[in-house]
């Protein structure tokens, strides 16, 4: 595989590091378990969307489409990035305010 090919698949998988390590604290803290889980939540939703547009958007195509295998490869990439892109998005607020709140109490 070249590099233009596997491109992609360093990136997402910095990115899903990059999230498994904001996600850590929450084995030790236990407010910051609800914000993984509906951060958790959003990416698994983007993930299905992304997916569902890409197959969508290729299989309606009107000059023919690529393999199938490719197909889902892009969607299956492209979901995993934005699915990290919005976990990463979401957990940060909902962290923070959940730390607020703990503190508060």
């Amino acid at each position: 595989m070249v590099l233009d090919q596997a491109a992609p698949l360093l990136f997402a998988s910095v990115q899903v590091a990059l999230a498994l390590i904001l996600a850590m604290p929450a084995l030790v803290i236990r407010s910051l378990r609800r914000p993984v889980r509906l951060a958790a939540i959003t990416a698994a939703a983007v993930f299905i969307i992304v997916l569902g547009v890409v197959l969508a958007s290729d299989l309606t195509s009107p000059t023919g489409s690529a393999p199938i295998g490719t197909t889902l490869f892009i969607g299956a990439v492209g979901g995993l990035i934005w699915a990290t892109f919005f976990f990463i998005l979401a957990y940060i607020p909902l962290g923070l305010l959940a730390l607020v709140r703990a503190r508060r109490r």
